[in-house]
């Protein structure tokens, strides 16, 4: 599926120092069949939870792809809300 450059960003931006884990993340998106619906991916669980300048901590890593296309990246602490409902999507997906 797509991954828009708003997402890869994202990505950047919160896992940018372990660009491995970067690239591995966005192969994996892309090779992934786009669905017609909203997904929320989990795609990573980190060893060791993430804190960014912007305030995004975690250490699991969600995907949000509308119709196909990855629109953002979450980080999300393992004890949080992981649910279709909190993404406003159809469905959770663990890659």
């Amino acid at each position: 599926m797509h991954v828009t450059g708003h997402a890869r960003a994202r990505l950047h931006s919160r896992l940018g120092k372990n660009m491995r884990l970067v690239g591995a993340i966005i192969g994996r998106l892309e090779a992934e069949p786009g669905r017609p619906n909203t997904v929320a991916y989990i795609v990573a669980t980190l060893d060791t939870p993430v804190n960014t300048e912007d305030g995004s901590n975690g250490d699991t890593v969600v995907a949000v792809a509308v119709n196909g296309s990855v629109d953002t990246i979450y980080l999300r602490r393992g004890d949080q809300d992981l649910s279709a409902k909190f993404f406003r999507a159809n469905e959770v997906v663990r890659l």
